[in-house]
């Protein structure tokens, strides 16, 4: 879910300097494939708030709803240190999936640019700074097989999300 978190912001955060650069003052949108751009990306800007209200509540639901003792307090206590997120393994897997982590940039040791509750932590595929190193947007064929590479549910993929999880919830590596 944290993950799911930082992909709205993220996207947001996107689609807002999509925004700023097509009605800049120097580049307003004149053509009516601009317009329909315009208004493409702020429906889903309206879209990605609603998701994100839903999500943080379930988020939070469920964070208040582990049951009182060593996990919780342990969970607690590694979530009290605002850089819990810095963790080198984190970083690690940040830059291993193309990440900011793995660039000189810094994003993901600053908050990012957005309203949202969630604005630390590692990039996302949609990562706007992530999206130019790229060079292309992902398509769908392409979002499909990078889920099923980090999917936590495939067996394969059990060892990496064991250490993500004790990584995440304790910051142990």
């Amino acid at each position: 879910m944290d993950t799911q978190l930082r992909e709205i912001g993220q996207r947001e955060i996107y689609l807002r300097e999509e925004i700023k650069v097509l009605t800049s003052a120097d580049q307003q949108p004149q053509t009516s494939e601009q317009r329909a751009q315009l208004a493409k990306w702020q429906m889903e800007l309206e879209d990605l708030a609603r998701k994100y209200w839903h999500l943080e509540r379930e988020f939070y639901r469920r964070e208040a709803s582990v049951s009182p003792g060593p996990l919780q307090r342990a969970y607690a206590t590694w979530r009290s240190n605002p850089e819990w997120y810095l963790l080198g393994h984190l970083r690690d897997d940040c830059a291993g999936r193309g990440g900011c982590c793995g660039r000189s940039c810094g994003c993901c040791e600053r908050a990012r640019d957005t309203e949202k509750r969630i604005r630390l932590g590692h990039c996302t595929i949609e990562c706007g700074c992530c999206r130019r190193a790229r060079g292309f947007d992902l398509n769908h064929e392409d979002r499909v097989r990078y889920q099923k590479l980090f999917d936590c549910d495939l067996k394969e993929n059990e060892a990496l999300w064991d250490s993500l999880k004790l990584a995440y919830v304790f910051g142990l590596v």
